[in-house]
């Protein structure tokens, strides 16, 4: 990618991240999705591992079925059904160019879920994605279209509700367009941290963060009194802070919508989630401190901005705030709030001596990064440009069979960064196979994590074998020769509507792919990601033509299971 093609997307971003700022949303065309009064177990914007959360999860009383009426007219644009992520989800394009998106469902109604169904038997498979004709399947407004559930990587019953731009599909914040979410409790500061903008900066005389919310244990009471502490700080700064927010039906940790930082009674820094791209929301783990969350899941949302950053995050962010103080005592103030506009704020004071550290902010032309290949014994490494947030190199570096890769600049950190894109981690297929002395197709690449061992999808190209990994870390090669498992229900008796439920797991590689049949002709069978299930209905009454049905008696149900390396289990079981 050119400098100047880069500029004209980065240009293209701010535009599109300063429409969503200033359009006046439509706050009556949209009606709500479920006939319930709204309650949030999570809001848009939430800091999750690896992404910002892209809607409202919108409770259903702990219950599935809960009705999903389409908010206005319209037609689906896109059906997706997934063991993993939002796992049954629909998509509705509207005449005022937006788009609404459902996660999470139990099923599809009427005409939709006729479609679906006939796509997955013609298509012999459970999971898809794909587009849908305009005029295909139009909705009304107050249609129902679904129902509510708890599939793909849901926690619980809920609902996940988008509303998005349907020309690009970037992510806006419902509550924008009027839906109305019922909550006067405040927000709440959880924690603040400073930190040191470089290794000449010192605070309380150390060159490392310091926590300015302390808890002090008050004799007669049970919690602890948050203290605040007023540091000294020699040089540049930035600052970081944890803050959520709950309401009157939900006591969960929220997200925030809004943040500002005021020094000296000016606002210095602000902080809004109103919308963002789905290729920009890795860069949560930039926008905060991703050390500190790894290890205490406490997201520190930072001031400063890393080179990088893509522009609709830095948007949310209002850029690089890193700070340089006159000598003298600082207030500082926080103050977060809600979307319904409740408040909380906390101050602070900062002491900066009269003979202070200078401030050392590089003063370089704008930052040129590139793509990086490097070669380590038989192991070559490609990392593309975006996929750094920093001018930084990687390391890749062998020891025995573990293979590490590391921005040079983090080399020592238990948690580095995660890349903003994946690069790729390749050996030659010839010295694979004579590493493990096994065929190439059952070798893969496994990222440790601590006492986990995290398979990665390993393709053979060309003549390399290759994976493309989402994180930094420690690699090693491994060999599944072993099949996948089932395990078989206890009543396997053949009553027509009966469901079937079959775990199934791989000691290693994991399934990749699976197909059921009943009396040999392929039947449709549910896969559970969380519960690592296939779930099987046994068809009732009489099926249309090529679909396939139970007989009187001598029914027979064979299951064929393949994992990433190939690996193949195939069982028949013999209905009762």
């Amino acid at each position: 990618m050119n400098t100047t093609t880069r500029i004209l997307l980065t240009i293209s971003a701010v535009l599109l991240c300063l429409q969503a700022k200033t359009q006046n949303f439509p706050k009556d065309y949209f009606l709500p999705p479920m006939k319930i009064d709204p309650s949030l177990s999570a809001t848009f914007g939430e800091i999750r591992a690896n992404h910002f959360h892209s809607g409202l999860d919108m409770r259903t009383g702990g219950e599935i079925g809960q009705p999903i009426y389409a908010p206005a007219d319209g037609y689906v644009s896109r059906i997706k059904v997934s063991p993993w992520g939002g796992g049954k989800t629909l998509y509705i394009d509207h005449p005022n160019g937006f788009r609404t998106v459902y996660m999470h469902l139990n099923d599809f109604c009427d005409k939709i879920g006729e479609w679906v169904y006939n796509y997955q038997y013609s298509h012999h498979c459970f999971d898809f994605d794909t587009n849908i004709a305009p005029g295909l399947l139009p909705i009304s407004q107050g249609q129902v279209v679904a129902h509510s559930g708890n599939t793909g990587g849901s926690g619980g019953p809920h609902l996940h509700y988008e509303i998005r731009y349907a020309h690009n599909d970037q992510t806006i914040n419902a509550q924008l367009f009027g839906l109305h979410v019922p909550d006067g409790v405040p927000p709440v500061i959880k924690g603040i941290r400073i930190y040191p903008a470089n290794r000449t900066t010192r605070i309380n005389g150390k060159n490392e963060p310091l926590e300015l919310l302390t808890s002090q244990r008050i004799k007669g009471q049970k919690k602890p009194r948050p203290v605040t502490l007023s540091p000294t700080v020699d040089g540049a700064f930035f600052l970081g802070i944890h803050t959520t927010d709950q309401s009157e039906s939900y006591h969960g940790n929220n997200g925030i919508y809004s943040i500002k930082l005021y020094i000296d009674g000016n606002l210095a820094y602000s902080y809004t989630m109103q919308t963002f791209r789905f290729e920009d929301t890795r860069a949560v783990n930039a926008l905060m401190d991703y050390q500190h969350y790894c290890t205490h899941r406490q997201p520190y949302i930072l001031t400063r901005s890393v080179p990088y950053m893509p522009a609709t995050v830095a948007q949310l962010s209002n850029g690089d705030k890193t700070f340089y103080l006159s000598p003298g005592t600082h207030t500082l103030k926080y103050e977060v709030a809600d979307f319904n506009g409740n408040k909380a704020s906390k101050s602070f004071t900062l002491k900066t001596p009269s003979n202070q550290q200078p401030n050392h902010q590089p003063k370089t032309p704008p930052p040129c990064r590139q793509d990086q290949i490097l070669q380590c014994d038989l192991y070559q490494l490609e990392v593309p440009a975006q996929a750094l947030y920093t001018d930084d190199s990687v390391t890749l570096r062998l020891s025995g069979d573990q293979v590490t890769v590391m921005p040079t600049s983090e080399i020592g950190f238990t948690y580095p960064t995660p890349p903003h894109v994946s690069y790729t981690l390749r050996l030659p297929l010839l010295n694979a196979a004579n590493l493990t002395y096994h065929n190439p197709r059952q070798i893969l690449f496994l990222r440790l994590a601590g006492k986990k061992r995290i398979p990665l999808a390993t393709q053979q190209c060309n003549e390399w074998l290759e994976c493309h990994p989402r994180d930094f870390g420690t690699f090693i090669l491994a060999v599944d020769t072993l099949p996948p498992t089932i395990h078989q229900p206890r009543n396997m008796v053949a009553t027509p509507g009966r469901t079937l439920v079959f775990r199934i797991g791989d000691d290693l590689s994991g399934v990749e792919s699976y197909s059921c049949y009943l009396n040999g002709k392929w039947i449709l069978a549910e896969y559970d990601g969380k519960t690592s299930s296939i779930s099987i209905c046994l068809p009732a009454g009489q099926q249309a033509y090529g679909y396939p049905e139970l007989q009187s008696s001598n029914n027979v149900l064979s299951i064929v299971l393949t994992d990433l390396c190939g690996n193949v289990t195939a069982k028949e079981f013999h209905l009762q």
